[in-house]
């Protein structure tokens, strides 16, 4: 199976107005690295009800490690072969750069669009490069 090395957050400010700052890449780093996290799993894409749990359906891959890099936050995942489309579509689209992943999480964000300390990472999510909200 392959394992794609992916930038998922940086500390510049997103196109919904959110910052991400040093300390909280760090946060979530440090939740990806805990042993009993369940917050490393990629789903094919958001929840529709917005709920904040990872739901076992959509899971297509699962993130093997983590590390801030400078101002960026990068996982490693790894695609599994469960959902039937896993490896034709997941990886080639992350792969041709048409899907990104992205974090999910919740937490409160201060007037000037700062993520405040209380964020907590849920799941990541496949999103189509033209719906991303996170591109700078």
């Amino acid at each position: 199976m392959s394992k794609y090395e992916i930038s998922v957050l940086n500390t510049s400010q997103n196109l919904n107005g959110r910052i991400y700052s040093k300390e909280i890449l760090q946060k979530i780093d440090e939740q990806l690295k805990s042993p009993n996290s369940s917050c490393r799993v990629v789903q094919r894409e958001y929840n529709e009800d917005d709920t904040i749990s990872p739901k076992l359906e959509k899971i297509i891959g699962v993130v093997e490690d983590s590390a801030v890099d400078g101002d960026e936050l990068k996982i490693t995942v790894k695609f599994l072969p469960s959902w039937p489309e896993s490896k034709s579509l997941a990886e080639m689209n992350v792969k041709d750069g048409t899907s990104v992943i992205r974090p999910a999480g919740i937490g409160s964000v201060s007037p000037d669009g700062k993520v405040n300390e209380d964020y907590q990472l849920s799941y990541f999510a496949m999103v189509k490069k033209e719906n991303d909200s996170f591109e700078t």
